[in-house]
């Protein structure tokens, strides 16, 4: 406890991280996970980083967290309901980051810790 940090596991979605030695990211096509809070490329079926879905898993996890809310709808629902729920812009900018749909402009999680 006295690193003062916490967990939040989800392992609805949980894969080993099968990088190869040079150092490049896994990608895989594997969609397990509650659809309603799966990232686009999930849902699409096209090849994805796991690294780029924990991030867009994040966002979802932040949002319920501070809006004290399990949000089942779209993202941009649960955007638009940000107001609703009181949250900061500092905050929305910050999901809007983390939920952004081309996980290429999504922060790394280092980035946001």
């Amino acid at each position: 406890f006295e690193s003062r940090s916490v967990s939040l596991v989800d392992f609805g979605i949980s894969l080993m991280n099968c990088g190869n030695s040079e150092g490049n990211p896994m990608v895989t096509t594997k969609c397990i996970g509650t659809r309603e809070h799966m990232a686009p490329e999930m849902l699409d079926g096209i090849p994805f980083d796991p690294k780029c879905v924990d991030v867009w898993n994040v966002g979802t996890l932040l949002f319920m967290m501070t809006a004290g809310v399990f949000y089942p709808g779209s993202t941009a629902g649960m955007l638009n309901a940000c107001t609703k729920f009181g949250l900061s812009d500092l905050l929305v900018d910050l999901l809007k980051d983390l939920l952004n749909h081309d996980p290429r402009n999504r922060p790394e999680l280092a980035q946001i810790l």
